[in-house]
């Protein structure tokens, strides 16, 4: 069924010199519609130009004509018989409606009590009423021109609800008298609303979907096509909690947004760009914030929270959080601990293994270990004991030169021993002996404490160990922080948190990670244990996140007495030039060091690469990015130094 939807307005009337009144002007107006197939439209009345405008619509008139027509009517339109025309408004609308379609159905609507007060009716009926005449097989025209600025906006949201329950809605039509007496159709600024609906649907839910759909067959400059694509690979990462490479998806997201700013919009242009436009701001500043540190995702989980994204926001804080700490330079890692977990690393990155295996994992408990004492004696003063492996690896390193070069044949299990850089073999030894962690990996204490790699990992005993260790103020070799140890405490107690939470909703059962004794610990540092709902999680969470944002507004202090320092300051100025080559060593899994420069440097690889087969390779790059503080943000792989 063809359905109209109608407000209809008072009749026009034109004041005469003389005091009488008569009927208003009669205008021709130009249809720009493609499907009008009609001669030029002769109106009066606003209404009445869109009902003859409608009776010479193509597809109107193939599908029988309009079967129906609902009209918002008020007390004046009804009642009021204006004497120019001899007739109510909804009387002649009626009989104009009888000269294009006949006898139809007219169901109208008041919009005002019939009390003597004419209260307005309430839009929440009136919008009632009209859903009341529509179906799903209808297909519903909508005349915006007449009737009350308040009646038309609820027409409007009619359209919406009509769109989101799949029922048609090919034209909402207007009559502008101001420029020139024309009918167009207004579907087109409902479309500016969807697209501007879409890209808060992808603030809001992180899908990208409406978007896709409206720009599916339009013809957008490739600097959007770009845009709209990765906006749609980070959605369904987000989405999927696929995050191991959301650092391209975030990464390209800026280079697009950079590149959109930068285009300039001419009249050809689809008007959904210049809405795009006005919404990257918001983008930035919710999602991306300051890269020149790297990817800020404290502001992704931010945003999953706000957004009820919260497995997702789990997901991106036991991942990521470890990267952005670091990259933030709360903690600092020496290139030997850089190098360690980059080879210990599996599923995660380097910075997650550093931040969680081996600095919430600080093992001093080896220190009270007999076989700690028995093979110390067995090394400095040669006593003879019964333990096999002690006996082996004691031989072992005596044969070993010192320092260790690099191309030397080294034990996989010996691997901790290139951080020592000794003159004499006394000095080699007295090393090893000082650190209770290196002799417990050579002799094995650690594979017999844990049978395998997730048992050390979910090991949250071993975790609040060595947090509780860096309270007292005993920090693993290889680490130093640039804020007080209370606070780094705090970072890793929430984290721990958010890493029992990610395990108990990822084993989907009420087994947990944390004893009573654990949970009492983190409930002095506010996280709620009394119940587990959808509530009490996300405060839960956005008390880890406090941990880590209040950050953003405390100035990074040394404290010297805990910490030891293990590399030169960050030289950050830079003479070099956007698009020089460089020599740069790649520390890391896309992280380079170039000389006279000691802090890591991202690094543009091709995306089917591995990473990790650069790691320790001196490369030859150009420099991509440089901050206005001239500090080196980016490089581009060339090739490998030969």
């Amino acid at each position: 069924m063809n359905i109209l939807i109608t407000n209809i307005s008072v009749l026009p009337v034109k004041e005469n010199k003389d005091g009488s009144k008569s009927k208003g002007n009669l205008r021709k107006y130009k249809v720009n519609i493609g499907d009008y197939d009609g001669a030029e439209i002769e109106a009066i009345h606003t209404n009445e130009s869109i009902l003859k405008c409608v009776s010479h619509i193509k597809s109107v008139k193939e599908t029988g004509g309009i079967n129906k027509i609902v009209a918002l009517v008020s007390n004046k339109v009804k009642n009021d018989c204006i004497e120019a025309y001899q007739s109510t408004a909804l009387d002649y609308y009626c009989s104009k409606v009888q000269e294009c379609f006949g006898d139809i159905e007219i169901v109208k609507i008041s919009i005002e009590t019939d009390s003597v007060d004419s209260v307005p009716v309430k839009e929440a009926i009136i919008l009632k009423r009209i859903c009341e005449q529509i179906s799903k097989k209808d297909v519903v025209y909508i005349d915006s021109a007449g009737g009350a600025r308040t009646t038309s906006s609820l027409i409007h949201l009619f359209t919406k609800i009509l769109k989101y329950n799949g029922i048609k809605n090919p034209y909402s039509l207007y009559s502008d008298i101001q420029n020139g007496a024309q009918i167009y159709d207004t579907t087109s600024f409902q479309k500016m609303t969807d697209i501007a609906d879409s890209m808060n649907e992808f603030m809001t839910t992180g899908k990208s979907d409406q978007l896709q759909k409206y720009f599916s067959d339009k013809s957008l400059k490739q600097a959007y096509s770009d845009l709209l694509k990765t906006m749609t690979e980070f959605s369904d990462k987000i989405r999927l909690g696929v995050v191991d490479s959301l650092d391209s998806s975030v990464e390209n997201l800026r280079i697009c947004i950079d590149k959109c700013q930068k285009v300039s919009v001419d009249s050809e242009d689809e008007i959904g760009t210049v809405i795009i436009n006005e919404f990257l701001p918001t983008i930035e500043e919710k999602l991306l914030g300051d890269m020149q540190e790297g990817i800020d995702y404290l502001k992704i989980v931010k945003w999953c929270i706000d957004n009820g994204l919260i497995q997702q926001a789990i997901t991106v804080f036991n991942e990521k959080i470890p990267r952005y700490i670091l990259n933030k330079g709360y903690i600092k890692v020496s290139d030997s601990m850089r190098n360690l977990c980059a080879e210990n690393k599996k599923e995660y990155d380097w910075e997650y293994v550093s931040f969680w295996n081996y600095l919430a994992g600080c093992r001093i408990e080896h220190q009270e270990n007999p076989l700690i004492d028995e093979f110390k004696a067995v090394l400095l003063d040669g006593k003879s004991t019964k333990n096999s492996e002690i006996n082996k690896v004691v031989k072992d390193l005596k044969k070993m030169p010192y320092p260790i070069p690099l191309n030397y044949e080294l034990n996989p299990k010996y691997k901790c021993l290139y951080k020592l850089n000794c003159k004499t073999k006394n000095a080699f030894h007295n090393s090893i002996c000082n650190d209770p962690n290196i002799i417990a990996e050579l002799i094995g204490l650690d594979r017999e404490k844990r049978t395998d790699e997730k048992k050390r990992e979910d090991n949250f005993n071993s975790k609040f160990v060595g947090i509780k260790n860096i309270e007292n103020g005993i920090i693993s070799e290889g680490f130093s922080f640039s804020i007080k140890k209370e606070k780094i405490v705090t970072i890793l107690y929430g984290y721990s948190y958010i890493k029992a939470l990610r395990n108990q909703i990822n084993h989907a059962s009420a087994e947990e990670n944390l004893n009573e004794e654990q949970k009492n610990i983190l409930a002095k540092y506010g996280y709620n244990f009394d119940d587990f709902s959808l509530k009490t999680v996300k405060a839960n969470i956005e008390n880890a996140i406090l941990a880590l944002d209040i950050f953003n507004t405390l100035k990074i202090e040394t404290e010297k007495k805990d910490v030891k320092v293990v590399e030169e300051p960050a030289i950050f100025s830079t003479d070099l030039k956007v698009g020089e080559i460089v020599s740069a060593v790649c520390v890391g899994a896309k992280k380079v060091r170039i000389k006279g420069y000691e802090y890591d440097i991202p690094l543009v690889l091709p995306e089917w690469e591995n990473p990790m087969d650069y790691v320790n390779q001196t490369l030859k790059a150009e420099i991509r990015q440089i901050s206005k503080s001239q500090k080196i943000c980016q490089v581009k792989f060339i090739e490998i130094e030969k």
